[in-house]
């Protein structure tokens, strides 16, 4: 008889401790789905739709910047090699204007696409748990990094709104230009908060592989 009662404590002692686990996990998930829960779920899909539309501005202002500095680039060599004529100010507006409203204002795409690189050699051959808390640490360390920079170049955008510098081939501000940079990481910064939700389900856009097919 003490052989049974010693040889089932064991057992009966991970069984207590699996049901507390258990129980503080339902606890939580019941405070999450209340009123609070669903308060802070519905401000989650508010952000959600207004950072959907937002990015499809952007990425629309991104693909005709794209558009333009094809064009105003392909214009300038033909103009400059068979009419001896280059365009004035194509390399300031494409250097200036084009090249970053291109780059800049498409960050939220390339990262929904899974277009970021990514080095995963190491995390790939962790624990399940160990594996959840690095893709929790890298999210919190992208989404800081993210609002770092977004504070900073908001800060130096308003300074050159009060800068008078001009292209040096045509009269036109080079201030405004700054402005492409914090707008693609307000959005880059919001599409990282909401993809936090993500991260225990294994489909977060930051851990989605765009590797190409043979």
């Amino acid at each position: 008889m003490p052989r049974e009662s010693g040889a089932s404590s064991t057992p009966r002692r991970c069984d207590l401790t699996e049901v507390s686990i258990r129980t503080i996990g339902v606890y939580w998930i019941a405070r999450l789905r209340g009123n609070d829960g669903r308060e802070r779920g519905e401000a989650l899909q508010f952000l959600g739709r207004w950072l959907d539309h937002f990015e499809r501005v952007l990425i629309f202002a991104g693909v005709l910047a794209t558009f333009l500095m094809m064009a105003l680039t392909s214009a300038d060599a033909l103009s400059r090699y068979l009419l001896n004529r280059p365009i004035t100010g194509a390399y300031e507006l494409t250097e200036k204007y084009l090249m970053v409203a291109a780059v800049f204002l498409g960050m939220s795409y390339a990262y929904r696409g899974g277009g970021f690189i990514r080095v995963t050699f190491l995390v790939d051959r962790l624990p399940r748990g160990l594996r959840l808390a690095a893709d929790y640490a890298a999210h919190a360390v992208s989404f800081a990094f993210c609002l770092i920079v977004l504070v900073a170049t908001t800060q130096q955008a308003i300074r050159a709104l009060s800068d008078d510098t001009t292209l040096s081939a045509l009269p036109i501000r080079v201030g405004p230009a700054y402005w492409f940079v914090p707008l693609g990481f307000l959005a880059l910064t919001g599409l990282v908060l909401l993809d936090l939700r993500r991260v225990h389900t294994g489909r977060s856009f930051m851990l989605t592989k765009d590797e190409p097919t043979v």
